[in-house]
């Protein structure tokens, strides 16, 4: 195969993929002139910048699940439902949960995702699906729900699993079918499985459409994902199951499409026109739920209001269980309150899809990506009946396009209509990588607790959120994710020039990975067989203060904080030459900035020539003075002794140091003084017997 049919065959991998671009900004809308087909300009200048089939390559992208038992509130690390490898790539997850108490399956756990095989120079695409019995602590093997297809003939994407009341599972996604991806007809399948997701029946065609194109002109913005079915299965009835899905028709454009079937999934009725406009504008991204009263409930993104079809407003509508079950359904209702563009922020990406969820009281909760704020892109809700707009993300809008949340999830609590948990993609700093996060409010929506997954820093592709909740407040919420890295430093703290010993796992084998300190690049490595390299960097001269040192591939990172503290000095006064016998007395100055200071904490410490140590007493003398004594036993070891000092300061500023001293107990002048002493003694003695003899002497002399 040439290297233009290669490059083509990424490029298409590419434009399935859910990979969030980098934002760029527009203040008018984009020109459509010439624009080439079914490729948007995303896909031409990602693929022209970035070695696509070498990144793909390189990484192993898992399917994730992380959880949380406060409705939403905080969550656990993530669980693997399937590890990534260099020979597929994972995309496009999506979750649901058996959240029936009288379902055999109850509490089961559904995750279905695409994977990307690349096999030579070819790349296949399949859907996958995997089950947790046990409250998502494990997870079966893999299952395959779709054939395995060559994308450059036939593409299958973005399946989405839904549960029944009797625990029947059903599996939709997308099909372009075998005249090729984007280029003729597509359907919306489904699969089904009666045995809790041990196993699937074949895949059926709901309907057969005519497919829309990549983009949706005059727009360029990813709306391809229109077309992947959003299903539905009524909660007390698991025969009844609902599909939206959206198809291009050549004269009114993109519409949204309803199909309902009444036998399981066996046959299906054909596919109804859902939003009620004359206009030949543009509908996309429909999702669909149903409420416990067993009304059907849809939402979709909407341009009729716009006559150059660019700006777009969230469109809602609902019929009940009955009917009607023609054209037109319900009567559509606008339930955003402001128009969004979705050229001023990233004109190429505002998400895969919306979402829809419904509560235990016959209410539904809608959210959307929204470009109301001057071209920040944020996450949006509105609730019924009033459907009052509520900004979900909060992060101080920038009004400069800084700021871009897009690819929202929305999960209510079955038994607190009250929690409402989203989830998006979250690049509010546009100097960093993006995370997946989660807001989660008890109140609903009036306030919001927010922030990234556990340990998403260390992913650098997170993406294709979803949401679900299951029985006794627990929330699921499935990713896709890049293998985890991970960096361990010793120590985490000192004074500039300090050694520190780094080691950084989880990266590609044999790959160069970079070091940073505060951004600044500071030296590199490359990694083992097993993706790990293990080296030492002095702390440069710096600021006091917790600063970041980071391992980077470019692709993935890790980060540790190391905090700089101001260096004590500390001066020991110890002698050189120590006796056995003798009381040892060791001074120590403490002084910072040139100036004798008292600390906070001060130990001493004495190391023996044996290799044992004493701790010493310590006493303060005066101003930054401190004194320590240590009688030297008659029996000590002769040799070097080190004493040491340590001191923090740990008040208004941050300090510590260290000093070490050493003396010396001599066996020779050990022995010279012990034959002095003893000289000394017999001289004593001999001055004595003299004496003695004086006096006896003149004794007699005196008789």
């Amino acid at each position: 195969m040439n290297k233009s049919r290669l490059a083509f065959l990424f490029a298409l991998l590419l434009l399935t993929m859910s990979v969030t671009p980098i934002a760029i900004q527009a203040s008018t809308p984009l020109s459509t002139e010439d624009k080439p087909r079914p490729f948007s300009g995303l896909v031409e200048s990602y693929f022209e910048d970035k070695d696509i089939a070498a990144t793909l390559g390189m990484m192993s992208v898992d399917v994730r699940v992380w959880k949380s038992s406060d409705g939403g509130l905080t969550f656990s690390p993530s669980v693997v439902v399937v590890n990534g490898s260099r020979s597929f790539f994972n995309d496009a997850t999506f979750i649901a949960v058996d959240a029936f108490p009288d379902s055999p399956y109850s509490g089961n756990v559904y995750v279905s995702w695409t994977r990307f095989s690349f096999e030579a120079d070819k790349v296949y695409t399949q859907i996958f699906l995997s089950r947790s019995t046990d409250g998502g602590e494990t997870w079966s093997e893999p299952i395959s729900i779709s054939p395995k297809f060559d994308i450059e003939e036939r593409l299958v994407q973005g399946s989405m699993p839904a549960v029944g009341p009797d625990g029947t599972v059903y599996l939709a996604y997308y099909d372009s079918l075998d005249d090729g991806p984007l280029s003729g007809d597509f359907s919306p399948m489904i699969a089904k499985s009666t045995n809790g997701g041990a196993s699937f029946s074949s895949p059926e065609a709901i309907t057969t459409e005519q497919e829309m194109d990549y983009d949706m002109p005059p727009t360029e913005f990813r709306a391809w994902a229109s077309m992947f079915p959003r299903i539905a299965v009524d909660p007390f009835d698991s025969d009844y199951v609902y599909a939206v899905y959206t198809i291009y028709d050549p004269f009114y454009r993109e519409d949204v499409y309803f199909s309902r079937s009444d036998d399981g999934g066996e046959t299906w009725d054909s596919p109804l026109y859902v939003n009620d406009d004359e206009t030949s504008n543009s509908q996309f991204f429909p999702s669909i739920t149903v409420t416990p009263d067993r009304r059907i409930h849809i939402i979709w993104g909407d341009r009729r209001d716009d006559p150059d079809n660019y700006l777009y407003n969230i469109y809602y509508d609902n019929v009940p269980f009955t009917g009607p079950f023609n054209p037109g359904l319900g009567t559509d209702e606008k339930i955003s309150t402001k128009s969004s563009d979705p050229t001023i922020q990233d004109p190429y990406y505002i998400g895969d899809y919306f979402d829809i969820a419904p509560t235990d009281d016959d209410e539904i909760f809608a959210v959307w990506t929204d470009m109301r704020n001057d071209g920040d892109q944020d996450i949006y809700i509105a609730g019924s009946p009033d459907f009052d707009n509520i900004r979900v993300n909060q992060d101080p809008i920038t009004r400069l396009g800084f700021s871009i949340q897009d690819g929202p999830t929305i999960a209510i609590n079955p038994i607190d209509p009250e929690n409402i948990v989203v989830g998006a993609y979250d690049l509010r700093n546009p100097f960093l990588y993006g995370y997946i996060w989660y807001y989660a409010s008890i109140d609903g929506g009036e306030t919001w607790i927010e922030g990234p997954l556990p340990g998403a820093e260390s992913f650098a592709m997170i993406s294709d959120p979803s949401l679900a909740f299951g029985l006794d407040n627990i929330t699921y919420f499935a990713t896709i994710a890049t293998e985890p890295v991970d960096l361990t430093i010793s120590p985490d703290s000192g004074p500039v020039g300090t050694s520190v010993n780094l080691k950084a796992t989880g990266f590609d084998p044999f790959s160069t990975i970079w070091i940073m300190f505060d951004d600044e690049d500071i030296g590199s490595a490359v990694t083992d067989a097993l993706g790990t390299a293990e080296l030492m960097i002095q702390v440069p001269n710096t600021q006091t203060a917790t600063h970041t040192i980071k391992v980077t591939d470019g692709i993935v990172w890790a980060r540790e904080s190391f905090t700089v503290i101001s260096p004590i000095l500390i001066d020991i006064q110890a002698g050189s030459n120590l006796f056995r016998g003798e009381t040892a007395r060791f001074y120590a100055i403490t002084m910072l900035n040139g100036q004798q200071i008292d600390v906070t904490t001060i130990a001493a410490h004495l190391y023996f020539p044996t290799g044992s140590t004493t701790t010493l007493t310590v006493q303060r003398i005066g101003t930054g003075l401190y004194r320590a004594d240590y009688k030297i036993s008659s029996n000590a070891p002769f040799g070097t002794y080190l004493v040491t000092f340590d001191a923090e300061l740990s008040d208004t500023v941050q300090a510590a140091g260290s000093s070490t001293s050493s003396f010396i107990v001599s066996q020779t002048l050990s022995d010279s003084l012990s034959l002095i002493t003893a000289l000394q003694f017999i001289i004593i003695a001999l001055v004595l017997i003299e004496g003695l003899i004086i006096i006896y002497i003149l004794r007699k002399c005196s008789i």
